[in-house]
C-alpha cells in the first residue's frame, strides 16, 4: 500500500522536495490512524530516510557550489546598475 505512494514522492523529489516530504508525511498519518502497526510504519520512515538524506546533501553541495558563482556575478554587475533590465523603469 505504501509502495505507490514511495514511488509518487520519489518522482516528485529531485523537483520539489518540500512537496515530497508533506505528501508522504500525510500518508504516513493517514496510515497511523488506519491502524497500520507501529513497526511497518517505523521501518518505512527509517528506508525513507536513506534516499532523503541523500537528496538534501546533494541540495546543500549544490548551494554551496551555486553561491560561489553568485558572488563572483555580483562582483562584476555592481558596475552596471542596469544590466539586464527593462530601461523602462528607473534604476
Amino acid at each position: 500500500m505504501i509502495i505507490p505512494v514511495g514511488i509518487i514522492c520519489l518522482l516528485i523529489a529531485p523537483a520539489n522536495l518540500s512537496t515530497a516530504l508533506l505528501l508522504g508525511a500525510s500518508c504516513l498519518m493517514l496510515l497511523f490512524i488506519g491502524r497500520a502497526r507501529t513497526k511497518h510504519i517505523l521501518l518505512t520512515m527509517g528506508l525513507a530516510l536513506i534516499p532523503i538524506l541523500f537528496l538534501v546533501i546533494a541540495a546543500i553541495v549544490n548551494h554551496k557550489s551555486g553561491a560561489e558563482e553568485t558572488e563572483v556575478s555580483n562582483k562584476s554587475s555592481s558596475r552596471n546598475i542596469c544590466k539586464g533590465r527593462n530601461m523602462d523603469w528607473p534604476c
